[in-house]
């Protein structure tokens, strides 16, 4: 409600709100990867990004994302694979409004 009142957060609240994007945000990513691999896409990706692959898969949906992780979201999120696997998302579970997130 402060949000939408235009009332500030407070540091704790801020903190909180922070956590709960970074796992919706690895929640989301990590099961887009899932669904590449499902669609037989994995393959296709470059040493670079399988790397970020295994990286992102490694880490768990609590974990903070780091100034690393994040160029690993953006590296697979920019690349023609991801968008193919994004472009079938009614095949799997995924809210549409996490591409605002990646």
């Amino acid at each position: 409600m402060k949000v939408l009142y235009g009332e500030p957060l407070s540091q704790e609240e801020l903190k909180h709100y922070t956590q709960i994007v970074y796992s919706n945000t690895l929640v989301a990513i990590k099961g887009l990867c899932s669904a590449l691999e499902l669609f037989g896409y994995k393959a296709e990706l470059s040493a670079e990004q399988a790397q970020a692959y295994d990286s992102l898969m490694d880490c768990g949906e609590f974990d903070t994302i780091t100034p690393e992780l994040g160029e690993f979201i953006k590296s697979l999120w920019g690349s023609e694979v991801f968008q193919r696997t994004w472009d079938r998302r009614a095949e799997f579970q995924i809210v549409d409004s996490h591409k605002v997130l990646l």
